[in-house]
């Protein structure tokens, strides 16, 4: 389910990254990723934050802001099946 990027996750995004400049680390320890590339993650941690996502799928697997990231080779052949394919053009 995809949401936009509403007020509630513009405010989240900027809390969050006051936050990280309070601490001394607006990268929150990403140094090899493009700065563009982590605003983008953040964007997206927000609006799953706003909207109570449980978790976000990803390459990667992380925890970010509580928020579970598992990575998408752990995805369970059930939920592929029950997503259905994509209708890409």
């Amino acid at each position: 389910m995809t949401k936009p990027f509403g007020v509630r996750a513009a405010v989240e995004t900027a809390e969050r990254l006051a936050a990280a400049i309070k601490a001394g680390d607006k990268r929150e320890g990403e140094k090899a990723q493009p700065w563009e590339k982590l605003k983008f993650d953040r964007q997206i941690i927000a609006i799953s934050l706003v909207e109570g996502a449980t978790a976000i799928y990803s390459n990667t697997t992380k925890r970010h802001a509580g928020v579970c990231s598992p990575s998408v080779q752990r995805v369970p052949p059930q939920l592929e099946m029950e997503r259905g394919a994509l209708p890409l053009r």
